[in-house]
């Protein structure tokens, strides 16, 4: 049965990493979304004394119902139902709505036919990457060897952009919130695209992941035109978010950006960088011109006892972007 985990922050951080799928389960990222009004529980599964599934749920009440989200999914996809249960019964709410938002890599990914809908959850109808799929590069051999294999024009637009020498890049340890926040503002307001992520959660990441964060920015005549930030565990590299301005696009800053932070994984021993989904289909040769595979995961399902309450969620979505979780 479901339980709490009651040992120490370094001992969930060490089961976390054994499986190393995604960050959003570690503590600090508990810590990080306190910050954005979440309240969590660590919980196992154990059978026969051993630890065999675990997740870090995050959730808010509002009256009688709770609020669940997973971010990552769980260890395994099993017990769904019994945590549901669960996290109601500790919280005493007889109302929910949960969506887990799975992207372990998935063999014989079969859409129709899976666990979720085994388990009566339905895939949301607003998410956040609508493709269940993530772009990935395989760092092997050395930086120079790897640059020379990729597609030939996404080489072509970096060196373009590498002789530019009015364009300086640099790795920030206290980057200007504001200045990050226009060039994104810019960015969203071109491509017509909901928030992204706020400028506070950028400023709240640096405070709980120092270590963990790459931030990357991009200088020309002394003007920021654009940004990338990056976020190492283990031996996974995950895109976080990038932005441009129009000229920093024009300059080819982005291509200057990205491979900054590719030789960034290198020294660091990193295996493989994952550039999450494909969401400008207009700019799908930025990535897709570095990625080695593409590998597919369930994405977001969502279930509640409330009639229509996941269509409102999703309209919400819709509407206002991500933010108002955090609200």
């Amino acid at each position: 049965m479901w339980e709490i985990f009651k040992l120490s922050d370094e001992s969930w951080d060490k089961l976390v990493k054994e499986n190393t799928f995604t960050y959003r389960q570690l503590s600090n990222w508990a810590k990080y979304k306190k910050l954005h009004n979440w309240s969590n529980l660590k919980i196992i599964y154990s059978s026969k004394n051993k630890i065999v599934n675990y997740a870090n749920v995050f959730f808010k009440k509002k009256f009688s119902v709770i609020f669940i989200y997973v971010p990552g999914g769980l260890k395994e996809n099993k017990n769904i139902d019994e945590l549901i249960k669960f996290v109601k019964k500790v919280n005493n709410c007889g109302f929910f709505y949960i969506r887990i938002d799975d992207n372990k890599p998935v063999t014989n990914f079969d859409k129709k036919n899976n666990i979720f809908k085994e388990n009566n959850f339905k895939e949301c109808i607003f998410k956040n990457n609508k493709f269940n799929q993530s772009l990935r590069i395989e760092l092997i051999k050395n930086s120079f060897e790897k640059l020379n294999l990729i597609d030939s024009k996404w080489r072509y637009n970096y060196k373009k952009a590498l002789k530019n020498n009015k364009i300086f890049i640099k790795t920030e340890e206290n980057p200007s919130i504001n200045d990050l926040n226009r060039i994104s503002n810019e960015m969203e307001k071109n491509k017509k695209i909901k928030q992204i992520h706020s400028m506070e959660e950028v400023h709240n990441m640096l405070k709980f992941f120092k270590k963990e964060l790459i931030i990357k920015t991009a200088y020309y005549n002394n003007e920021l035109v654009g940004f990338r930030m990056a976020f190492l565990f283990e031996n996974i590299g995950w895109d976080i978010y990038g932005a441009t301005s129009n000229d920093g696009r024009k300059l080819k800053a982005g291509y200057l950006l990205l491979w900054s932070i590719i030789e960034d994984c290198y020294k660091n021993k990193i295996e493989t960088y994952d550039l999450g989904g494909l969401y400008d289909f207009k700019m799908r040769h930025f990535k897709m011109g570095l990625t080695d595979k593409v590998i597919e995961y369930y994405g977001e399902y969502e279930k509640t006892n409330i009639l229509f309450l996941d269509y409102l969620i999703s309209l919400t979505f819709k509407i206002r972007g991500t933010q108002f979780l955090n609200q």
